[in-house]
This record gives structure tokens, C-alpha cells and sequence, in this order.
């Protein structure tokens, strides 16, 4: 598509540019380029507390955008914009940025813990079918880590040639690549088991925390416990970023859209150029929507529109 494109010059009175950039802002159709420097103009340079503001106004549109990303990856029911005041919105985006990084870093911290303890649930589970109700002293169990399905294949060939079929091993994958085994022997060959075990390089695997101090045999019911624990506190984590949403949400939305148009209005004036009395401003139009470009402007004042060249552009 070809579209008639107009490079125009705003002029104007320096105490109307940012009422200037604001109807331009407004208009959404001008791309601000710099501004040629004709001749008793130069680059407008933002005062010290217009600088000032530039930083503020930055810190906290960044803490706004933080708490919305973490309500959004929270799950946290999007709000509608709304109303806020300036120095309000940046307390509350300290504070809710900061909340809920802490509860994106819990809930983290809950799904890797739950992830863990799932995929050592089905060995738990086949020890409990394996062991049933008889003497479970009579058994060795061996919670392993083993580096990849080749160390596990020849750690089962060793296992064969020595205990024949009295023994009884289980693997799952983990996330790091490597396989989760459960090994159950009888506890009159727990001896050879270590040897082998060492021969193969094959370590002991650790428990999930949830289940330290806890046996082999017993860490089912417990780990299943531990998994509805788990379940309830993810309940509660979304319940409160829901609330921080339905509180703040919309305050928090309104203020990202208002920094987020001060930044841009604040770029658009450093495209201008100026002299003591005069601004000059500079951008693309499409010809179509000069006319209407020029009304808004025409609500700001004594402005000055021309244009400086016409072309087509591809879009």
C-alpha cells in the first residue's frame, strides 16, 4: 500500500511547546522527527528539574510495569484503568511491585517443589505395591541417581548378573537429563548392593526436603500430604494477588498509560528545536489526516503549520 506521506513544521511561541506536544500526542498521527535548526534556532534542551522529572518519572513507570507483569504471570484478573493520583500511584507501585515480587518468587519456589516431589511419587508409589504388608525388614531400598538411560541400562546388566530377578528397580526421568531409580533388594545382599552401587559410580539420591528425616518406606503418605500442602498455599498465593489486583489494578494501569504518555511527550520536545521566544517541531503526516492534525493544533493557539515536502511511503 502507497500512502502519501507530508513532512510538516509546527511553529509556535516557546511557552506553548508543551501544550503543542500535548495536541500532537493527542492527535496520534505525527511522527516526530529533530527538527531542522534554521537559522536563530537550536536543540531544545530539557531544563534541571525537567531532567529531574525524566528520572523519577522513569524509576517509577518501571515499578508500575513490574507489579503488572507479576499480577499478570500471578494469574491475577486483569483491571480495567482508573482513576490515580501521581504521588498515590508511585507508592502504591512500590509497594505492590515489591509484594508481589516476593510471591512470584514463592510461587516459584511451590511449583518446583511440587514438580520434584511428583516425579518421585510413582517410585514411592511402586515401593508401597512392592513392599505390600509383609516384613518390610527384610528389604533394602535404595533411592539413586543414575547420569543418563545408558548408565542405567548397564547398572540393570550388573544388578541381573548379580541378583538374578531378586531385585526389583524402578527409574523416572528428572528435569537435569538425568533418571530417579528405586532399587529394592533383599537385606541380606545390602553388602554386594554398596560394592556394586560404587562400581557403577551410581550416588545416593537426596530427598526432596519435604521428606528429610523421613524413610524410604514411609515417604508416600507423607509426600502425599506434603502435595495437598502445596496445592492450598498456590489457593492462597493467587487469592492475595487477586486482591492486590482488584485493589490496585486499575490505579495501576491508568498510571502506565499516564508516565508512559509524559515519556513520549518529553522524547517529542527533545525532537524540538528552539530560540529564546520560538519553538519549531518537525514530523511525518499522512496527507489525509493534515486537516485534522491542524484543528487540534488550531486548539493550542497562535501555531504555524507548513509543509516542507511531500513523498510516498510504502506501508
Amino acid at each position: 500500500m502507497i500512502v502519501e506521506m507530508r513532512r510538516i513544521r509546527v511553529l509556535g511561541p516557546r511557552a506553548a511547546l508543551h501544550q503543542t506536544v500535548e495536541a500532537l500526542q493527542d492527535a496520534s498521527v505525527l511522527h516526530v522527527v529533530d527538527a531542522s535548526c534554521a537559522s536563530g534556532l537550536r536543540r531544545h534542551l530539557a531544563e534541571p528539574g525537567e531532567r529531574r522529572r525524566r528520572r523519577d518519572v522513569t524509576a517509577v513507570l518501571a515499578r508500575v510495569e513490574a507489579a503488572l507483569a507479576n499480577l499478570a504471570s500471578l494469574e491475577a484478573p486483569a483491571a480495567a484503568p482508573s482513576q490515580m493520583r501521581e504521588g498515590h500511584a508511585a507508592r502504591v507501585a512500590a509497594r505492590v511491585a515489591a509484594e508481589t515480587t516476593r510471591l512470584v518468587a514463592r510461587r516459584q519456589a511451590l511449583i518446583e517443589e511440587r514438580d520434584a516431589l511428583q516425579i518421585y511419587e510413582p517410585l514411592f508409589d511402586d515401593l508401597e505395591r512392592l513392599l505390600g504388608s509383609g516384613d518390610r525388614r527384610r528389604f533394602s531400598t535404595y533411592l539413586l541417581t543414575v547420569r543418563s538411560a545408558t548408565a542405567l541400562e548397564m547398572l540393570r546388566s550388573s544388578l541381573v548378573a548379580a541378583l538374578g530377578t531378586e531385585h526389583e528397580l524402578r527409574s523416572r526421568p528428572l528435569a537435569t537429563g538425568e533418571l530417579a531409580a528405586l532399587l529394592l533388594i533383599s537385606t541380606s545382599r545390602a553388602d554386594e548392593i554398596d560394592q556394586l552401587l560404587a562400581s557403577a559410580r551410581v550416588e545416593r539420591a537426596s530427598l526432596p526436603p519435604a521428606l528429610a528425616g523421613v524413610s524410604l518406606e514411609h515417604a508416600l503418605p507423607r509426600m502425599r500430604a506434603r502435595l495437598v500442602e502445596l496445592d492450598r498455599e498456590r489457593v492462597i498465593l493467587r487469592e492475595r494477588a487477586a486482591t492486590l489486583a482488584r485493589d490496585h489494578g486499575g490505579e495501576l494501569g491508568a498510571a502506565r498509560i499516564h508516565f508512559h504518555d509524559w515519556l513520549l511527550a518529553a522524547d517529542a520536545a527533545g525532537h524540538a528545536a528552539e530560540s529564546t521566544r520560538a519553538f519549531a517541531i518537525e514530523g511525518w503526516v499522512p496527507a489525509r489526516e493534515t486537516a485534522r492534525l491542524e484543528a487540534k493544533l488550531a486548539t493550542v493557539g497562535a501555531l504555524s503549520v507548513e509543509t516542507l515536502e511531500e513523498t510516498e511511503w510504502r506501508r
